[in-house]
């Protein structure tokens, strides 16, 4: 197969001299996962576009099956891997990178063992800060947003008479990393607003504040991909979001006839400069979407890498290699082994039609299911689409 480079690596996306070192604690993932193989799962999702910039990884994801299925496919892996198996030996190839003056970058708010380090890239308070959902009063101005108010923890009492008689979003706010809906409830009526006080309740200890966002009508939501480095930020690509119920993210797609139009854009490029002068460097990802009439509305800011950020990375080289156009994120989990994964995987992926962006082996925290992440491309959004569904009837067919 033809070699696939990324657009750019995240070597050339970080500042020189940075190591991506992204185990965490599944405390630290709460709002965003809660399963037990995934702190070590996401240590590997960069694996297709890390370029030559170093990973500290789980041994899970850099099996010589799966590595060598990389190369297969026509993607180098990273030419500096440091494969651990347990917490201890991630902090102890994180702090041989930092004795010998690299930096670390991470996804997810880093291990305690490791979050006052001097050497981390970007401080854990100003990324806690960064990714509270109360900072976009500060970050985003208010004629990009929908409406919405704030309300103190210990008024949530009080969330039935925010933007009342309106279809709402309810969205939790805290320092660090959120995703994938975790920490937001539609509130579409007077007894949804109920279920929602009833669900912030036992987490108010958790929470700086409480977003009543009004759910205005998108006909696109994107997540754009920036840099923020120490001489400028740069707009890498969007992904349209992909929803199986409100707030529910269930994938991304990339369309070439549905981009973000260049005044979103500039939105975007507008916010993370803001955060470049606050200190922030690294990848970040922006739900920003625009109304049937044309209003762009910005509904998070996430300083971290995005699930949509591979698929970014890796659109334009995936297309052009076969002549297609569209591609859209794929996700597949079975029990048993990589190798019988890959072996279901592999027309497709023979053919162009797959590329790998994780590959992860069944391990006792993951239940015995082995994890197959990537994107499809195809022709058309709908041949995407089928082809997806395809590969998910011949991944059913499959498990043990």
């Amino acid at each position: 197969m033809k070699a696939l480079r990324p657009t750019a690596g995240l070597d050339a996306l970080f500042p020189p001299g940075t190591v991506l070192a992204p185990r965490t604690s599944l405390d630290h993932m709460r709002w965003v996962y809660g399963e037990p193989y995934r702190p070590d799962s996401a240590t590997g999702f960069t694996m297709a576009v890390m370029g030559d910039m170093p990973l500290i990884c789980h041994r899970a994801t850099a099996t010589p099956e799966g590595l060598e299925f990389f190369r297969r496919c026509g993607i180098q892996p990273p030419a500096r891997l440091d494969v651990y198996a347990d917490e201890a030996e991630f902090i102890a190839a994180a702090r041989d990178h930092l004795r010998h003056g690299k930096r670390l970058a991470y996804i997810y708010p880093p291990l305690a063992e490791l979050d006052r380090e001097p050497g981390l890239l970007v401080p854990p308070p100003l990324y806690g800060w960064l990714n509270d959902k109360t900072s976009l009063a500060d970050l985003v101005d208010d004629c990009w947003r929908p409406a919405y108010r704030y309300l103190r923890p210990a008024d949530l009492h009080r969330l039935p008479d925010a933007l009342p008689d309106r279809v709402v979003f309810v969205k939790a706010c805290h320092a660090g990393a959120s995703g994938s809906g975790t920490d937001v409830r539609h509130c579409p009526d007077a007894v949804s607003r109920e279920a929602a006080i009833a669900w912030l309740a036992p987490r108010l200890g958790e929470l700086s504040g409480v977003l009543v966002e009004e759910a205005v009508p998108v006909r696109t939501c994107w997540c754009l991909n920036l840099t923020v480095l120490d001489h400028g930020v740069r707009y890498l690509g969007a992904a349209a979001q992909l929803f199986s119920a409100p707030a529910l993210q269930s994938g991304s797609l990339i369309d070439p006839d549905d981009l973000p139009p260049e005044r979103v854009v500039a939105i975007a490029l507008a916010i993370a400069e803001r955060s470049r002068m606050l200190g922030y460097r690294g990848i970040a990802g922006f739900d920003v979407g625009i109304t049937p009439d044309g209003r762009p509305c910005v509904f998070d800011l996430n300083f971290r890498l995005a699930a949509s950020t591979p698929l970014v990375l890796l659109h334009a080289p995936a297309t052009a290699r076969i002549g297609a156009r569209v591609s859209l994120s794929w996700h597949g989990k079975i029990k048993g082994s990589l190798a019988a994964a890959l072996e279901v995987v592999a027309p497709d992926a023979d053919a162009g039609r797959f590329v790998p962006f994780r590959l992860y082996e069944a391990t006792a925290a993951s239940d015995g299911d082995c994890l197959v992440t990537g994107m499809v491309v195809a022709d058309s959004a709908q041949a995407a689409e089928d082809l997806a569904a395809e590969m998910h009837a011949r991944f059913a067919g499959t498990g043990g």
